[in-house]
């Protein structure tokens, strides 16, 4: 493998961390929204402790499995179209293989 295709692995693999990131403060900021409201007397600590165990079982074990088994490529082209990844993140030379995912 060339430098330079070591470098855009390696940019891959970045924009797949950043996405990775993203939906992991995506989800937990829905779990902060559901603490929110249990300190707020909306809901009880057995419905709090209800919505967690389902973050726990489906969706963080979902969102890590994905980036886990998921190729690299098709991790970014989703993410790029899901908006989670924006065009300008992606360096020039990666954006037509990126495309080539999303397409």
């Amino acid at each position: 493998m060339t430098e330079h295709a070591k470098h855009l692995r390696e940019a891959l693999w970045q924009l797949s961390e950043t996405a990775h990131e993203r939906e992991r403060e995506q989800l937990l900021d829905v779990l902060a929204d559901h603490f929110d409201d249990w300190r707020n007397g909306k809901m009880t600590t057995g419905e709090l402790d209800g919505v967690i165990a389902r973050y726990h079982d489906e969706h963080s074990k979902q969102l890590e499995t994905r980036y886990q088994t998921f190729n690299v490529d098709i991790l970014v082209a989703q993410a790029v179209a899901r908006g989670i990844i924006d065009e300008a993140e992606i360096p020039e030379e990666l954006r037509a293989h990126v495309h080539e995912g999303v397409e």
